[in-house]
């Protein structure tokens, strides 16, 4: 289950994935390292102040944070940013 909220130039993500979930071979593929702990991770991700090629620029990377827990059976994340640029991806 993800959920999604954008207010302004702040994204939050919400993830719980459990190991019965239906999603095919990749799913159970991250459960068989079993994991027990609370994790936290920072990111750089390109920010939306310049575009182009300019966008990749050190000045332009803004941080990215996510904390967690880890459970024997399942994973739970949430995920926020200020001012990060999102790609639209379409499938064919």
């Amino acid at each position: 289950m993800i959920a999604k909220l954008k207010m302004g130039r702040l994204n939050l993500r919400f993830v719980f994935n459990h190991q019965w979930e239906d999603d095919g071979l990749m799913s159970r593929l991250n459960f068989k390292p079993k994991r027990l702990g609370l994790w936290w991770r920072r990111e750089l991700a390109v920010g939306v102040r310049k575009a182009g090629r300019a966008a990749f620029d050190r000045d332009n990377l803004v941080p990215s944070y996510q904390v967690g827990l880890d459970l024997i059976v399942c994973r739970v994340w949430l995920s926020w940013d200020l001012g990060v640029k999102h790609f639209k991806l379409e499938e064919q």
